[in-house]
């Protein structure tokens, strides 16, 4: 979920949705699993404080007739009144569906590591706002914006100068795309501004944009950047991290790798975070699973595969699996009793 205003200034609400739906045929048979996101769309919104926001979010779910119970997670930006840890959306859905995980958003994360990357290497921070000053060079004044159409090539026709957003690093690809193409049309333009225009100050800027749009982009100048930004991604997706953990003992990797002690503390902490889904007998049964299946799970790259595999192969796992489970797995104990007083029903009374 994420706010964002639209051409007329008004915050518009945006919600996605994202579930695991499993396909059978015609027999009643799973035949594939897939996740799935929707958009449900925009929604204007007033306020944009955490009760505000938590309000239009569960209404949103009560109109789609969805059970919050059937939350398992939740992601937001790192604003306050969404991420807060005390009164933020994120902590009043926490309060009301404690497994709904909160995940802060990766592409917010992302954005924020290449931001710091670009904000500490000054090579790359120079580079960036040379681009956006050439935007606010042009775009800002109606008459320069018109000169600069008026050079327009064939080959930009269709392309405009776009400025830099700070909470979207796609539109730093968009404005170097427009700078490409109108390369040719921004340096005719800033020379033309600096040799005819009548006022100093606007004859001095285009010389000074014309030096920047000029000067050399060192390739060491990414090799620091990209060295940021390899440090910020492991330190900004803690929450993804925290959520991986969780479900470590089902990945494929730790199934095949992990010693029993490992594996088994591992699928205690997934069955006692989600109790009301998963019973207590879950470590052991994961136990029996790795022994019967050890040659099977090296094929599974990830949960979902692994998930694929138990859901839609399931009626051939339970046979294997049910073939190689030994006698002492059983309660044969509860099996007999269960036997004795069903007999002991059908004995008519003397």
């Amino acid at each position: 979920m994420d706010t964002t205003q639209d051409v007329s200034k008004m915050d518009q609400l945006s919600q996605v949705y994202r579930y695991v739906t499993v396909v059978k045929n015609d027999m009643d048979i799973a035949t594939d699993i897939q996740i799935n996101e929707v958009f449900l769309g925009f929604e204007a919104t007033v306020g944009s404080s955490a009760s505000e926001l938590e309000n239009k979010i569960l209404g949103s779910i009560e109109k789609n007739r969805i059970h919050l119970s059937k939350g398992l997670g939740q992601g937001y930006d790192g604003a306050a009144n969404m991420s807060g840890v005390y009164s933020g959306v994120h902590a009043r859905i926490t309060e009301k569906e404690p497994l709904a995980r909160y995940v802060h958003c990766a592409a917010h994360n992302l954005n924020l590591a290449l931001n710091d990357s670009v904000k500490n290497v000054p090579g790359v921070k120079q580079f960036y706002d040379t681009v956006e000053r050439l935007y606010n060079f042009f775009g800002h004044s109606i008459k320069r914006w018109a000169l600069l159409g008026e050079i327009m090539t064939p080959v930009s026709r269709n392309v405009t100068l776009k400025s830099l957003c700070p909470t979207r690093w796609s539109s730093r690809h968009d404005a170097l795309f427009a700078l490409r193409h109108r390369y040719g049309d921004i340096i005719r333009a800033l020379d033309k501004i600096s040799l005819t225009s009548d006022k100093n100050d606007e004859r001095g800027e285009a010389n000074s944009r014309l030096t920047d749009a000029e000067s050399a982009f060192r390739v060491n100048d990414f090799n620091a950047c990209l060295d940021i930004i390899i440090r910020q991604l492991s330190q900004i997706f803690t929450s993804l991290n925290g959520t991986v953990n969780i479900f470590e003992a089902i990945h494929p990797n730790t199934l095949l790798q992990a010693r029993d002690e490992e594996l088994h503390q591992a699928a205690r902490r997934l069955s006692e975070q989600y109790s009301r889904d998963i019973a207590p007998s879950f470590p052991g049964q994961l136990f029996s699973f790795r022994t019967s299946f050890r040659d099977q799970i090296p094929k599974q790259k990830s949960v979902a595969d692994l998930a694929k595999m138990l859901i839609v192969n399931h009626l051939a796992v339970i046979s294997a699996f049910s073939e190689r489970m030994t006698e002492k797995k059983m309660d044969i104990q509860r099996i007999m009793d269960e036997f004795a007083e069903r007999k002991a029903r059908r004995m008519p009374s003397k």
